[in-house]
């Protein structure tokens, strides 16, 4: 099923902000002077936003310790319950900062927060560039629902944000079946049993996908979309989230 695009009012008021930031650029954060390279975030507010320390090298998520050994590390979460998915490219980690900006795209409509975040997750992705030369991007879809209540679909726009910015084909794959009760409200195990026949996959799937959402919180969303894919022919499913909360707040 297709995604709409921003309404006609949203875009006419991204170029409003748009217009002003280059006027005066400042940062989305704390209201200081922004660089004409960066209208969004200042260097000290990226700083702050970007990880810190290790991070599990399949799905991203913050580890407590730092720890010596140069080898990919695999967090406890992962060893105990094995993921479909590739690798998790995280821009930041979710927090009341992040948190912020992601709520002024999603039930703001603004596009400046969600534009900072992508350059972050840009950042992540370019690193290991070299692994999704021939992938595609996949927007993770909402329901119809929360579509004519939001107006647009938050993956779709930073699906094809990035697929400008990445050169990378971006593809509307996957529908959402079924709404189901609020993953918000559930536990793990109950996010992957209300996920598990949510997504479905049509047309022509690639080999190699890279999933596109906000947030990752449990993994049952992206599990649940990767599954879509690989039973619909996908070799294999990386996903890039502009934000990854952390064990603690599961």
């Amino acid at each position: 099923m297709s995604q709409s695009p921003f309404t006609a009012a949203s875009l006419a008021k991204f170029a409003r902000i748009g217009f002003t930031a280059a006027l005066s650029p400042e940062c989305l954060l704390c209201g200081d002077e922004c660089s004409y390279d960066n209208w969004d975030l200042c260097s000290r507010c990226q700083h702050y936003l970007r990880f810190s320390g290790e991070r599990c090298s399949q799905c991203a998520l913050p580890l407590t310790a730092s720890l010596t050994s140069t080898a990919p590390t695999i967090c406890g979460d992962c060893q105990l319950h094995p993921k479909p998915f590739g690798r998790v490219h995280a821009a930041c980690i979710y927090n009341a900062t992040s948190s912020h900006l992601i709520y002024s795209f999603k039930e703001g409509h603004q596009w400046q927060p969600a534009r900072a975040l992508c350059r972050l997750l840009i950042e992540q992705i370019e690193g290991n560039k070299q692994q999704l030369t021939n992938c595609t991007l996949v927007p993770v879809p909402c329901h119809t629902s929360k579509l004519r209540e939001r107006g647009f679909a938050q993956a779709s726009e930073l699906s094809r944000y990035l697929s400008r910015k990445l050169s990378l084909p971006h593809q509307a794959l996957l529908t959402k079946n079924d709404q189901g009760p609020p993953q918000k409200s559930l536990n793990r195990e109950q996010r992957l049993k209300n996920l598990s026949r949510t997504f479905s996959a049509a047309g022509q799937v690639p080999e190699h996908c890279l999933l596109i959402d906000d947030v990752m919180t449990t993994g049952a969303t992206a599990i649940a979309a990767t599954n879509a894919l690989i039973n619909a022919g996908a070799k294999r499913v990386d996903i890039a989230v502009l934000a990854r909360t952390p064990l603690k707040a599961h």
